[in-house]
């Protein structure tokens, strides 16, 4: 059976997370929701937790060039009435 699931991100910049997911494509969205950044993704109960890579990167951080080769960009958030921009990538664990 397929559902809708939310994740609030550590603010810790690099982590990893386990989901239910076949794919990075279920992924869906980031927002902020009450000043933290939450992910939105389609949980799977027949396919087995996958370890999931988050980056959350601040507008202007500098980024190694393979990072735009191996994570997926998943969505844009403002937090603190858009006085801080965050883009979040993902990608599953090899």
């Amino acid at each position: 059976m397929k559902s809708i699931y939310k994740q609030e991100l550590n603010k810790l910049w690099n982590k990893s997370y386990s989901f239910n997911i076949s794919s990075i494509n279920d992924i869906k969205s980031a927002i902020n929701q009450r000043e933290e950044i939450c992910i939105y993704y389609v949980n799977d109960d027949k396919v087995n937790k996958r370890n999931v890579d988050i980056i959350i990167l601040g507008t202007g951080h500098i980024v190694e060039d393979e990072l735009f080769n191996d994570y997926k960009f998943i969505d844009t958030v403002s937090l603190q009435n858009g006085a801080l921009i965050f883009h979040i990538f993902a990608r599953i664990e090899k």
